[in-house]
């Protein structure tokens, strides 16, 4: 009798300890699990984000390079990175630039984005109105642009696109919540009839 009392002793007490020593377990584990479920969440929403905002200056570049001779090319370049970035928030969209790209991929006589010099404008975005709105540099006249094949000062134009993307779940684990994200393409405007595309013109 004392025996099975004492089989029965040792099988709750082994029974009760399991059920500790899994309880702690869990305790461990479970947080490193979300941790790392957050952090695949945020970096996939992050790497989302930078794809869009790459396919959106491409889109815009190609825009730009093929029309060197239209007066609208800006605004036609703004509206064509509107329309791709639509997957992007709306209130993270911070600034577009169009500008004639030197041989680095900066405005012409800069080494940065720290200023927009002549043949460059700058604009931001408008949440009221969803659109780019100029606020600096110099409209790019048409008559201005040499894009002759052949010329070695034929010109190439620049887009580049800043985002802001607020890290959802990082902010938690201090690191810093909002990410700038900036790219930018440079495409050699398309050659036009030697008659008109601005050959010598610098």
């Amino acid at each position: 009798m004392f025996r099975i009392l004492a089989v029965l002793h040792w099988v709750t007490r082994s029974a009760g300890t399991d059920r500790g020593a899994v309880a702690v377990e869990a305790a461990l584990v479970i947080p490193l699990l979300l941790v790392m479920v957050f952090g695949i969440l945020d970096t996939g929403l992050y790497l989302r984000d930078v794809s869009a905002v790459t396919a959106a200056t491409r889109h815009g570049a190609r825009i730009a390079s093929a029309e060197p001779r239209r007066v609208s090319m800006v605004d036609d370049v703004a509206q064509a990175v509107a329309a791709a970035s639509t997957v992007l928030p709306a209130d993270s969209i911070d600034e577009l630039w169009v500008y004639q790209a030197g041989n680095d991929g900066f405005p012409v006589g800069t080494t940065s984005f720290s200023a927009c010099p002549s043949r460059c404008v700058r604009l931001t975005w408008s949440r009221a109105t969803g659109t780019f709105v100029p606020v600096s540099g110099t409209q790019w006249s048409p008559l201005s642009i040499n894009a002759c094949v052949g010329d070695t000062h034929a010109m190439s134009v620049g887009v580049l696109l800043r985002v802001r993307h607020r890290m959802l779940f990082s902010s938690v684990l201090g690191s810093s919540a909002i990410r700038t994200i900036t790219d930018r393409t440079v495409m050699k405007f398309e050659p036009l009839p030697l008659r008109s595309c601005g050959l010598g013109l610098s």
